[in-house]
């Protein structure tokens, strides 16, 4: 089993990057919104080997069309994440593994203070179940 990552990096690991994964936690998942983003999240138990939290973020070209924003966008819902994720292992128990998907879903691009905040709310917001062992 992982260790909980608690340093301020956002490693290859902690990135859903399995096409698995993706369609397990856009078919499953739950879903909060604060404005300017949307959180779809799932809670399973964990696999051997892998993050505790594993992270997708999306930008959609409709939304906006420059990739010069949608790269600025990324960039700083990457950096809120990571100020933000302490938070958020604190919360988790060791034996479940969470998924989320954070998905921009404004026409402009916000400053940095607005999805600070939206992130800092939906992880205090975010309803994580510690599951309890019968055995």
């Amino acid at each position: 089993m992982s260790e909980i990552n608690t340093d301020n990096s956002f490693s290859k690991n902690e990135r859903i990057c399995s096409a698995l994964q993706i369609s397990e936690l856009f078919s499953k998942g739950k879903c909060i919104t604060k404005k300017p983003i949307k959180l779809i999240y799932l809670q399973k138990p964990s696999v051997d080997n892998d993050a505790t939290v594993k992270v997708l973020i999306s930008v959609p070209k409709k939304k906006l069309h420059k990739a010069v924003d949608r790269n600025r966008v990324k960039r700083l819902i990457r950096e809120c994440y990571r100020l933000n994720k302490s938070k958020l292992h604190q919360k988790i128990d060791c034996n479940c593994q969470v998924l989320l998907a954070f998905i921009y879903t404004e026409n402009q691009v916000y400053k940095y203070a607005a999805i600070y905040d939206a992130i800092n709310d939906l992880f205090n917001r975010l309803p994580i179940k510690h599951e309890e062992s019968n055995i």
